[in-house]
């Protein structure tokens, strides 16, 4: 699922540190940061004891030692068996709080009780307990957070695209699992991934084999922790040598198409040619076959971007040829993954030509469709159709609808080129238009440097009225320091404001990253360097601190040079490309670096 051409049209780290959070309750006041104020009040904890009470299982075993690791990384203070610590945590499922909700409540003085109403609430009760507190070199406080929540969206997930050699496809696995745990500490239930196959011979190309088990990695350690996975499908998607006989047209100008299609490979096949339609089919077989370790519970048929076909046979694409593909893979998937549920995905429809949203609206009122649990809708034609009160339009098929939000293509190229791109702002004016329509969503990711905008949607979907300031405030008292959360935030703010740049002669000459807005990048600078002598080493040195730090720094460098990059600044490119471990990442996704940016020189096509 390549976004890029569409939206352009309209060192000190370590990764281990990847250290989370989960959730607000339904019951704290709308707005409050929810960051706890027990320091002062609460006497501080030197020894813990995590216990699983009532019925026992492997997964509530596994969370409390995430419980327990997680806190003696962030204080030094380790776990005990021995029932003399001084602050007891009580694990147990109990039904009857609501579906993925928990409840943290003080037993005694003592003892905090998180109880799940099933396992993942226990697991994002611990997540919101973790974030509850304050921590010290080698004590914590307990925080003063206690009530019951539930999450307002069931469907909470996140696409993690693993290409371009961004950090979900190079980066260590073990990397990539632990991130998986702190979303799923934040709220997610919900891991997606890709499998685009066009670079590849076939699926027995070493390149091909090397993903699947990077993906059925990420799969496992997902399941481990109770998530669900799924997997987004081009549906005519195409290997390198695909029959071109068989090949699909991407061309406008004929049969109602007014834009060319967007990230099209030129190898994709149409699925009304003969042969082409039981060749896809084979492929998307064999890639089933080969994520069955996986045990995907979500399938999403993707109609564009990449994708698609323009061909008199198969016009309106999102009507017609898409759905002589959808269905039959969404029941193939049914067969190897049974009780999976498809999300059916609507991306760019009506862009590219006319009719495919009334076309699947009219046809799925005439006959429901039993392939299909929910549609999703971009950002675009697809909320403001369905949106309002009443809609201008009912759902197909009175499906509940899911969103596919963008959260890491605003503002600058290459995304994510010049470290953090936190976008609060931008994000709540997103979600304010969207979130009494969907029953979720997931959002689409490449890569880490938008971390708290992930964060941002976790809480949204946790608790769809939740405001973004409060949400940013909790992410940097429990990331960072409570201590730094007003200055921090302010920075952030400044940092959102001066995103938007171009990048100038790329191609030759000494290049030059065109900033829009200039105003603060010394203010923000000076703020998180103030921030950072509050800070303790662990924090200083982490990578979420780092990217942020830097991309202050380097704003600031390019301001006051021209916007060139300056001896200063490529020494913080350089660090931010060992974070992202993107010293092969093509130019998208790569910080931009003297290295990078002659890397790509000459390179043309798709991927750049």
């Amino acid at each position: 699922m390549k976004r890029r051409d569409f939206l352009a049209q309209a060192s000190l780290i370590t990764v281990g540190e990847l250290l989370s959070s989960a959730l607000p309750a339904q019951g704290t006041a709308k707005g409050a940061a929810n960051i706890s104020s027990g320091a002062s009040k609460e006497r501080k904890r030197r020894s813990l004891e995590v216990r699983v009470i009532g019925a026992k299982s492997p997964l509530l075993d596994a969370f409390a030692g995430i419980l327990g690791s997680r806190i003696q990384e962030r204080c030094e203070v380790s776990s005990t068996s021995t029932g003399k610590a001084d602050c007891l945590v009580e694990l147990a499922v109990q039904d009857g709080l609501g579906k993925e909700g928990f409840r943290i409540e003080r037993a005694s003085p003592d003892t905090v009780r998180i109880l799940g109403n099933d396992n993942r609430g226990v697991l994002y009760g611990i997540g919101k307990f973790l974030r509850s507190n304050t921590y010290f070199h080698d004590s914590f406080t307990l925080g003063n957070w206690n009530g019951t929540s539930v999450p307002d969206k069931p469907l909470r997930g996140v696409c993690t695209v693993p290409h371009f050699n961004n950090f979900y496809h190079v980066a260590p696995v073990e990397k990539l699992q632990r991130y998986i745990e702190d979303l799923v500490l934040w709220g997610f239930n919900l891991i997606v991934f890709g499998f685009d196959i066009h670079k590849y011979e076939n699926i027995e190309d070493p390149a091909a084999q090397g993903l699947l088990e990077r993906l059925n990695a990420i799969g496992k350690a997902a399941k481990r922790l109770g998530m669900d996975v799924g997997i987004g499908i081009a549906v005519n998607d195409a290997y390198a040598h695909s029959p071109e006989a068989m090949r699909a047209d991407w061309t406008d100008g004929h049969d109602g198409y007014v834009h060319e299609l967007a990230a099209h490979y030129h190898l994709e096949l149409c699925p009304n040619k003969p042969g082409a339609k039981d060749l896809l089919l084979k492929w998307r077989e064999e890639t089933f076959q080969a994520l069955k370790d996986a045990g995907l519970d979500y399938i999403i048929p993707w109609p564009y971007d990449n994708g698609g076909c323009t061909n008199a046979q198969c016009k309106p694409w999102g009507m017609n040829g898409f759905l002589t593909l959808s269905q039959p893979i969404a029941e193939m998937a049914r067969r190897y993954f049974p009780g999976c549920k498809i999300i059916l995905s609507t991306w760019l429809f009506d862009y590219f030509t006319s009719g495919e949203f009334a076309g699947i609206e009219e046809n799925f009122a005439k006959e429901r469709p039993q392939w299909v649990d929910y549609i999703l809708v971009d950002e675009f034609a697809g909320i403001k159709r369905y949106s309002g009160q009443p809609p201008e339009h009912a759902t197909p098929g009175g499906f509940p609808v899911v969103g596919f939000p963008e959260v890491s293509m605003w503002g600058a190229y290459p995304w994510g080129g010049f470290g953090a791109t936190p976008l609060p702002t931008h994000h709540q004016k997103v979600w304010d238009k969207e979130k009494d329509l969907l029953a979720g969503g997931f959002l689409y990711s490449e890569g880490i440097f938008e971390d708290l905008n992930k964060f941002l949607y976790a809480q949204f979907y946790w608790q769809k009225d939740r405001q973004a300031d409060s949400i940013v405030e909790e992410y940097i008292a429990y990331e960072f320091s409570p201590s730094v959360v007003t200055p921090v935030r302010r920075a952030i703010e400044i940092l959102e404001s001066n995103l938007p740049r171009k990048a100038e002669n790329l191609e030759k000459g000494v290049p030059r990253f065109v900033m829009e807005h200039t105003a603060g990048t010394e203010e923000a600078l000076h703020l998180l360097r103030e921030a950072d002598k509050q800070l303790p080493p662990r924090v200083r040195s982490s990578w979420r601190w780092r990217i942020l730090y830097l991309r202050a720094l380097i704003d600031d460098e390019l301001a006051k040079n021209d916007f060139h990059v300056s001896p200063h600044a490529e020494q913080a490119l350089q660090e931010i490309t060992n974070i992202f471990y993107a010293d092969k990442a093509i130019m998208a996704v790569s910080p931009v670096s003297k290295e990078a940016i002659a890397r790509h020189r000459g390179v043309t096509g798709r991927d750049l």
